[in-house]
């Protein structure tokens, strides 16, 4: 099976979109980020992050999205192609 860089990309923003779920997550649970200062003054020690899971689902829909659309490009352009060729 051919991949194309459409199919690179499509990739790509999935693994992104798992790593930043899993980044928030850290972040949420350990504070691994801090905020500079003295911790001594601050209400805060780390960056305060919530993960609201109803907010993931436009982003991976974005995701699928692009990698139908850049898919059917792909498509399109290997059929026009194969058409010439003949």
């Amino acid at each position: 099976m051919n991949y194309s860089i459409f199919d690179f990309i499509a990739l790509l923003g999935s693994v992104c979109l798992f790593l930043g779920v899993i980044l928030c997550l850290l972040q949420e649970h350990f504070g691994f980020i801090k905020l500079e200062g003295n911790g001594r003054e601050m209400i805060m020690q780390s960056y305060p992050v919530k993960l609201i899971w109803f907010d993931i689902l436009p982003v991976a829909a974005g995701v699928l999205l692009t990698g139908l659309f850049t898919s059917f490009i792909a498509a399109a352009f290997a059929r026009s192609r194969s058409r010439l060729g003949k």
